[in-house]
């Protein structure tokens, strides 16, 4: 655990342009707009998918839709009467979706400013929406223990889920949208079976870093790709004596698929009720505000370290960011007029927008603690791309720190990816293994010279030789391609998973094959 207190701060009396230089490159911030509101509060803001709109609701029901590239604000929407928890878009940016304090869920039509459809059975106050990716169905939560699922956008109720046992803050559907995700006050995160409205898993948050304490969730965000989830926590204990209370203000990671803790960073300087991970999960955004001085602080995921302050002029009371990585905004009381709010606008170069669909087989980040990361070490050009179709032997893959099991496993999972390619033909591991048993080959140790005479009998052009390797959190897969004529390797290619399992081998292989053959 790293405690944040121990970074140096640095305040900025007025942020135009930071610049922060770590190990994933250079992030660029600078305030691009500034957005005075006629309301005493903001309460809840939200961006477009495509980085177009801001809409942002107040604590008196206004809703506002705001055009972030042409600076100007495009509609007003009052139809709630009580404190907006809760804004999104559709994926087309046809529809804005409310939720409120007065239990009403309104589904507005963009373009004509209209309401388009009034949802008022949940029948009490809205706390979180979430919309699936086919945008087919509208999941409720709020301040009761069930979720309510609707037809979107008619608003025809499907179903309720019922497993929590207090409110439900916090909701959000997978990428895929055939599984719900559910946190609530009662510390369970839940996974649902979205289309069967069924409990798949229920694990229960327990984050404690001082013995016999208790903890409090104050925020929660979730990571554009639905892996992980980020919660502000409010850890607390007696003192010994029992003459006082200890406090302390942290952040912590889990990884929604199992469960489980990645990593809390500790020491915030408040209950940090505002946070959000940036698309490509390199960085934290996090209210981390002192009674003097007013702060955003941005942390680098890789080490929890943090690398600087966005200074902000009072309270911080909403705040997020665009999945396409170019603009995060804030919100804050106007500390010249108690009567206005203020949204601050920054444009950020060096964050990798959050893409579904890349073209990419593997979307490569340098990300240790929040999950495993995949990266090619070596050049990524293939090395048999051209020429008349050669024949090609996986002889055997040595392994160091994993069974040899799992290695044969490795070499099979490259067969298969291999065979998809139109230059190359692989030779079936059945013949492979004929020709070493007559041969009497011992494949542990196996030399280039020994490997080349092999594929001489195997009739092949070229034999890869590969290897597993486990050190510590780190796993690596290497694949040496071996010309039978001249005994000579011809190129190395590598793959490593920083806090890689088995499970994420069969991506490793998926990385590492296009490096071998072009398809």
């Amino acid at each position: 655990m790293i405690n944040l207190r121990n970074f140096n701060l640095k305040f900025v009396a007025a942020v135009l342009l930071l610049t922060v230089i770590n190990c994933f490159g250079q992030i660029n911030i600078y305030l691009y707009d500034k957005v005075n509101c006629l309301s005493s509060q903001i309460t809840n803001l939200t961006i477009s998918n495509d980085g177009r709109f801001l809409s942002y609701g107040t604590n008196t029901g206004s809703i506002y839709l705001y055009d972030i590239e042409a600076k100007r604000e495009l509609k007003e929407l009052k139809l709630h009467t009580s404190e907006i928890t809760a804004l999104i878009f559709d994926s087309k940016n046809k529809y804005l979706i409310s939720g409120s304090k007065d239990e009403n869920i309104v589904i507005w039509d963009l373009y004509s400013g209209a309401s388009y459809k009034t949802i008022n059975q949940f029948e009490d106050e809205i706390y979180s929406l979430a919309l699936s990716p086919d945008d087919n169905t509208l999941a409720v939560s709020g301040n009761k223990n069930e979720i309510y699922l609707y037809d979107f956008p008619i608003g025809e109720l499907r179903g309720k889920l019922e497993g929590h046992e207090d409110d439900v803050p916090f909701i959000s559907f997978n990428i895929n949208g055939n599984q719900l995700y559910s946190l609530g006050v009662d510390k369970n995160l839940i996974v649902w079976d979205a289309s069967k409205q069924s409990l798949l898993r229920k694990t229960q948050i327990a984050v404690k870093t001082i013995s016999n304490s208790g903890f409090e969730i104050v925020a929660g965000f979730i990571s554009f790709d639905k892996s992980i989830i980020a919660l502000g926590l409010q850890e607390h204990a007696l003192e010994k004596g029992g003459r006082g209370m200890i406090f302390k203000h942290n952040v912590s990671f889990f990884n929604i698929a199992d469960g489980n803790e990645i990593i809390t960073m500790e020491g915030l300087n408040k209950d940090s009720k505002q946070l959000v991970i940036s698309p490509d999960k390199n960085y934290l955004f996090a209210d981390n505000s002192t009674l003097r001085d007013k702060q955003i602080s941005i942390y680098n995921t890789q080490n929890s370290k943090q690398v600087n302050n966005i200074v902000i002029d009072d309270d911080i009371t909403a705040m997020n960011i665009a999945e396409n990585g170019k603009w995060f905004a804030a919100a804050c009381e106007d500390i010249n007029n108690s009567e206005n709010a203020v949204i601050k606008i920054w444009q950020l170069s060096g964050v990798s927008g959050y893409n579904r669909f890349s073209n990419e087989p593997i979307k490569q980040s340098n990300l240790t603690n929040l999950g495993s990361s995949i990266k090619i070490n070596t050049p990524a050009n293939p090395l048999i791309s051209f020429g008349d179709k050669n024949n090609v032997a996986i002889i055997k893959f040595e392994s160091v720190g994993l069974s040899e099991d799992i290695a044969k496993t490795a070499a099979y999972l490259l067969e298969s990816k291999l065979s998809n390619s139109s230059f190359i033909n692989v030779i079936e591991r059945n013949n492979i293994d004929k020709v070493v048993s007559e041969l009497k080959y011992q494949l542990s140790g196996l030399t280039t010279s020994d490997a080349a005479e092999l594929g001489k009998h195997l009739n092949a052009q070229y034999v890869i030789l590969g290897s597993l390797n486990k050190l510590g959190n780190l796993m690596i897969i290497t694949a040496k391609l071996v010309n039978v004529e001249t005994a000579k390797i011809e190129g190395t290619r590598e793959v490593q998973c920083q806090n890689g399992t088995i499970e994420n081998i069969s991506e490793m292989i998926d990385a590492l094959a296009p490096t071998i053959t072009k398809y």
